[in-house]
């Protein structure tokens, strides 16, 4: 299946978004994670994607981008620890949730402190895309599908796909999926018709 070209114009509010939200960091398209983010606000204006859940949270700044969209009325991320040890100070996983709290009243923001491998998904859980960023080792990608297999109506994606890390790579190839890919980029998708379970 031929690649697909990212929206120009969530390549140009990427850059606006750079320019706002991730201090430090140049609105840089060759910037590894630049094209992933562009990747999602694409992923959700096409779908119209109204409600989203992150599995794996880290920093946050991937969330934010998502959660900012104007179509999304609804964000949970999912990590296994908000707040991690490193170099002797406390970090946040949802740093940028944190720093651009003002920004709360767009919707709420869910944050839920569980692993893939033994949340059990609730009815308010379903929502339109999950988007896996979660521990890139085989097997919680592998967990972290079939989780999403419960709880996605519209699309599937998968963060560091091409070589990123071998892990997705490999859970993706065994798991046989028709993954949609984008010419930049480490992100592709499934539909959930084609997502099997």
């Amino acid at each position: 299946m031929d690649k697909i070209n990212i929206d120009p114009q969530c390549i140009e509010d990427t850059k606006l978004f750079y320019r706002k939200f991730i201090p430090g960091y140049q609105a840089d398209t060759q910037e590894r994670i630049f094209p992933d983010i562009a990747i999602l606000k694409h992923l959700i204006r096409k779908y119209q994607i109204k409600s989203i859940l992150e599995i794996g949270t880290w920093r946050g700044y991937m969330g934010l981008a998502m959660w900012l969209e104007p179509f999304v009325e609804k964000f949970a991320t999912m990590d296994i620890r908000m707040d991690f040890q490193g170099g002797g100070n406390l970090y946040h996983n949802n740093l940028a949730f944190e720093r651009y709290g003002e920004y709360l009243h767009r919707c709420p923001v869910r944050f839920i402190v569980a692993d893939s491998q033994v949340y059990t998904p609730k009815p308010e859980d379903e929502c339109d895309m999950v988007f896996i960023d979660g521990n890139h080792d085989y097997i919680p990608v592998v967990s972290d599908y079939y989780l999403a297999t419960h709880m996605a109506t519209k699309i599937i994606a998968f963060h560091d796909l091409e070589n990123q890390n071998p892990g997705v790579d490999a859970a993706v190839a065994k798991l046989k999926l028709p993954i949609i890919r984008f010419s930049q980029g480490s992100i592709g998708f499934v539909e959930v018709t084609n997502a099997g379970s």
